[in-house]
């Protein structure tokens, strides 16, 4: 059987989808604005509470496509090839996770998180990705963490199997839901945690199956 429905993919496959709904979810996440050929980049900055911006493209993994906006001048000349281009953007508030940069990667099966890890990002990069920086450790969720996870699952329509990015403010101590995936890796998670997920995974579709 499948693990997934049609629906949750392609609402996890693209990230203004999935930040609408986060959003309409009430969950927690970033001030998010859609882009498609944009005019006035000093609003967007304003509206995303001023420098430094992420922003993505619309469809990617392993932290491709993902890349981050300092100033003015960074602003108007990439957003404006992209917008010359035609190309659809989703442009975020930065939350600053500390140094050096991490999220949370947690694996959602079958309702309840079965594994989590903290994903280092590069000195150099901002992206915390265990594909890029090969680094991690494994964390222990607050109730809420668990929680917040199990309930951006659910608002993706994917809460049978999914692998949902968090970010805890250095901050404000708060965690933020950033992304969720239908067919989030398993290599990091399992050898940073130990966790079986694929056997729980594998668990699910026997249970299903009946």
């Amino acid at each position: 059987p499948s693990t997934s429905w049609s629906m949750g993919l392609r609402i996890a496959s693209n990230k203004f989808l999935s930040a609408q709904a986060f959003s309409q979810s009430k969950l927690r996440t970033t001030k998010s604005i859609f882009a498609y050929k944009p005019q006035d980049f000093g609003w967007i900055v304003d509206k995303l509470g001023g420098f430094p911006i992420v922003a993505k493209t619309l469809a990617g993994s392993q932290g491709q496509g993902v890349f981050i906006l300092n100033d003015a001048l960074s602003a108007s000349t990439t957003l404006g090839a992209f917008s010359k281009l035609g190309v659809s953007l989703l442009l975020q508030e930065f939350i600053d996770s500390g140094k050096p940069s991490s999220d949370i990667r947690a694996y959602v099966v079958d309702e309840k998180v079965v594994g989590a890890y903290r994903r280092f990002a590069l000195d150099e990069d901002f992206r915390s990705n265990y594909s890029l920086s090969r680094s991690g450790e494994k964390v222990d969720l607050s109730d809420d963490q668990q929680q917040l996870a199990v309930n951006a699952a659910r608002a993706v329509c994917l809460e049978g199997v999914c692998a949902v990015d968090m970010m805890v403010c250095s901050k404000s101590d708060h965690t933020y839901v950033i992304e969720a995936n239908g067919n989030g890796s398993l290599k990091g998670i399992e050898k940073i945690t130990g966790e079986n997920v694929a056997g729980a995974i594998i668990e699910y579709a026997e249970k299903i199956r009946r």
